[in-house]
């Protein structure tokens, strides 16, 4: 045990006297130890970033427990240089032209998103970031899990509307959202 606290005090010395060297050198360049410091922490930057973007791009998608049978079909239009821009998503007819051409394709869910729009219920007005409007498929192809209401009658008619559970929290309160009237402003408007 002295041997090895004896060894240990050696190490420590060294590090206290690396440290005060160094402290000393930094001191004596300044301009130099800034440029390494800003390089330095320009690097670490960049790299975290790249991962976080990577790290984003692998998970896109995988919260859903059939994410190796979803396919997206997104489409591109040449603008006025000539340069390519993808859009997110593609006309809605070709969903059933692919089905009917295709005998793999054993759902499609065609789905449309709507930015900021106002959402009422009696009295209560949101306003949601966004809300999107998709083919009764996706309860069965995103197997979503329902806290009121039914995986089978959901979205079976074309008023019907599924709300996340804390909309239906702020929209209703602790009433049962089911069979209740929500309408949407936006360019289809209407009740739901």
């Amino acid at each position: 045990p002295s041997r090895l606290l004896e060894e240990l005090g050696w190490s420590l010395g060294l590090v206290a006297a690396n440290l005060k060297s160094a402290r000393s050198n930094l001191a004596r360049h300044r301009s130099y130890t800034l440029t390494n410091l800003a390089g330095l922490t320009i690097a670490i930057t960049g790299c975290l970033l790249v991962l976080l973007y990577v790290r984003s791009e692998l998970s896109r998608g995988t919260s859903y427990p059939k994410t190796d049978r979803i396919y997206r079909v997104v489409s591109w239009t040449l603008d006025e240089d000539g340069e390519r821009r993808y859009n997110r998503g593609s006309d809605g007819r070709i969903g059933p032209a692919l089905r009917d051409n295709f005998p793999e394709i054993e759902q499609i869910l065609r789905s449309q998103t709507e930015w900021p729009m106002r959402v009422r219920a009696g009295e209560k007005v949101l306003q949601q970031q966004a809300i999107s409007v998709m083919d009764p498929a996706v309860v069965s192809m995103l197997d979503l899990s329902f806290l009121a209401g039914s995986r089978e009658r959901a979205l079976a008619t074309p008023d019907g509307a599924v709300l996340r559970e804390s909309t239906a929290k702020a929209l209703f309160g602790d009433e049962n959202p089911i069979g209740k009237t929500v309408s949407l402003a936006s360019h289809w408007g209407g009740d739901y």
